[in-house]
């Protein structure tokens, strides 16, 4: 309340967190502010959710002036690109190799190869380049949804699954997705990606 008084062009809220600041940052919004602020939800789609159980207007969460678009990422940890194991070699390393059998990884690595193995790279031992580390730097992967007016109505009415779905119809990509993509570009170790998102596994476009 104290910003607004103060006419700001732009907000920067911490975090939704309750009711009261989430009707706060939704009021600035509707006021010709730009609001910029975050809140814990698993993915894009479910940020919006959650607005709704805060208690949020749907109707004005399906208005295209007040709500203009949601990220949702994870930061990910990226191979060193001197000491990075392969993919195609890891039958060299028996414990390694073990391991992934072990986790049932291997197989979910095989699901989303298809033939581009040589691209795919573990984490290494570490070398002076990486400090020993195996990684250097980390890399972001993110979903965006900048909602049309189809998913608008479809928010609307409640309707989270066809919104995803008429999101990915759109050319939207998940953050496996994206994380399969650096995956098979060898910035990202397999094993990183099922640490900070789910199994890896297909998404299918719809």
């Amino acid at each position: 309340r104290g910003s607004m008084r103060l006419d700001p062009d732009c907000i920067m809220i911490g975090e939704v967190r309750d009711p009261v600041t989430a009707d706060l940052a939704l009021n600035a919004a509707m006021t010709g502010h730009r609001v910029w602020t975050t809140l814990h939800a698993n993915t894009a789609l479910g940020a919006i959710q959650r607005l709704a159980v805060l208690g949020v207007d749907v109707n004005l969460l399906a208005e295209s002036s007040v709500f203009r678009g949601v990220i949702s990422q994870r930061l990910i940890k990226t191979l060193c690109p001197v000491c990075r194991v392969p993919y195609s070699a890891v039958h060299e390393n028996p414990d390694l190799y073990k391991n992934l059998l072990a986790s049932g990884i291997n197989n979910r690595i095989q699901q989303i190869i298809k033939g581009r193995v040589d691209n795919i790279h573990l984490t290494g031992k570490g070398c002076d380049k990486c400090n020993h580390t195996g990684t250097k730097g980390r890399t972001v992967i993110a979903e965006i949804i900048v909602p049309d007016s189809k998913m608008m109505g479809l928010i609307l009415q409640k309707n989270w699954i066809q919104a995803r779905q008429a999101w990915l119809k759109s050319g939207g990509e998940t953050m496996m997705m994206h994380a399969i993509e650096k995956i098979i570009q060898g910035l990202v170790d397999p094993r990183a990606v099922e640490d900070v998102l789910d199994p890896i596994h297909i998404e299918q476009q719809v």
